[in-house]
């Protein structure tokens, strides 16, 4: 079944440190909807896919006026057969995540809100530019729960001027308090171009930012929260359905300014499959222009793709897998390269799947290079 992803790219303030496209003049939401409505119809025509999965992700989507998230729900329903068991999460601010925003979350079918906490420290919180405090987290959570969503997953960023090793361990064990919170995310901070950030010349310390996620990430499996990903941890049952499908290539749809879509082609194309880029220009958006780009993916590209993809997991790669959708031994190709990776404890190979050994993720970068290239 397909994913569902759209995108609100609206913010009542814009973060330092965040490359996603948002804007913060909310005077065009009404247009935006209205085009974002004629994008959905548009795309999928009479065609009903079934959808097991719906994120709501931004910017932010509780800065929505009320009754917005229930209107694009609605319209998803119109146009796909969302299944009863779908994940259906959307995304949130604690400052915005008020009482009347989580009663239409839970009215429209949401089960599933992700908090963007970062720090529980005030003065951390204030160098990021957040406009929330650890308190409006937690009545956020408060109302998300009376509105009887129970599943919470929440954000965690390392690496900002003046934070330690001890102040990411302590936002982790004030959120592992909430039982609410299934899920956390742990980010490490990138001075991406473009950003404000970027701007001020601050870099993030590399090694310091490595103590913090080794650090961060023994606590949060010693609370229980499993990593399965990269820089996700769950209770067990909790993963994001919907991030999953990013990493094992299921198709998912884009909808919305800056949007990206993944679609599988038919048997008989060429291409295996394609990516699709949607206009991040909201003037453009709004006009009726979405599609910017169409990315024909070759056997070779998504070879590239699986194996990125697939070793930020904690499945690993699988190569039976790999070479049934594209062709391509892995293990016969760059068997030395992978010997070499196993000597070193970065690396196993266990029941027919590669996979990167534990305190080796942080390095990731440095093993793909060795099996890409």
């Amino acid at each position: 079944m397909t994913g569902i992803y759209i995108h609100i790219p609206f913010c009542a303030s814009k973060c330092g440190y965040c490359a996603f496209y948002s804007v913060t003049d909310t005077s065009d939401i009404p247009q935006y909807l209205d085009a974002l409505e004629t994008e959905i119809q548009k795309r999928t025509n009479s065609v009903k896919e079934k959808a097991d999965t719906v994120y709501i992700g931004g910017g932010t989507p509780s800065v929505l006026p009320r009754g917005s998230i229930a209107r694009v729900i609605k319209k998803l329903r119109e146009c796909f057969l969302i299944v009863q068991s779908a994940s259906v999460t959307v995304e949130a601010n604690p400052d915005s995540c008020c009482g009347a925003f989580a009663r239409e979350c839970a009215d429209s079918g949401v089960n599933r809100i992700s908090l963007g906490l970062q720090s529980h420290s005030p003065s951390i919180l204030k160098a990021a530019g957040r406009r929330h405090s650890a308190d409006d987290f937690l009545r956020a959570v408060q109302h998300i729960k009376e509105a009887g969503i129970q599943d919470v997953a929440a954000d965690l960023i390392t690496g900002f001027a003046n934070q330690t090793v001890q102040s990411v361990c302590q936002s982790i064990n004030f959120l592992a308090e909430l039982d609410a919170i299934k899920h956390i995310s742990l980010y490490a901070l990138t001075a991406e171009e473009g950003t404000p950030l970027y701007k001020t010349g601050f870099v993030p310390n590399a090694d310091l930012q490595a103590d913090m996620y080794a650090a961060g990430v023994k606590l949060l499996e010693r609370l229980g929260y499993m990593r399965y990903e990269v820089s996700n941890f769950a209770k067990r049952g909790f993963e994001s359905k919907h991030n999953k499908k990013y990493w094992s290539g299921e198709p998912y749809y884009g909808f919305g300014a800056g949007a990206h879509s993944f679609i599988r082609t038919p048997q008989n194309n060429p291409y295996v499959a394609e990516r699709i880029e949607n206009h991040s220009d909201l003037s453009v958006y709004n006009s009726g222009k979405f599609i910017k780009s169409r990315y024909p993916l070759t056997r070779d590209d998504r070879t590239k793709e699986i194996i990125m993809l697939s070793l930020r997991t904690r499945e690993g790669l699988n190569f039976a897998q790999l070479t049934a959708e594209t062709g391509y031994d892995l293990l016969h190709d760059k068997f030395g390269e992978i010997s070499k990776l196993q000597d070193v404890g970065a690396v196993t190979v266990q029941d027919g799947c590669l996979r990167v050994a534990n305190d080796y993720y942080y390095i990731l970068d440095t093993i793909l290079v060795k099996l890409l290239f």
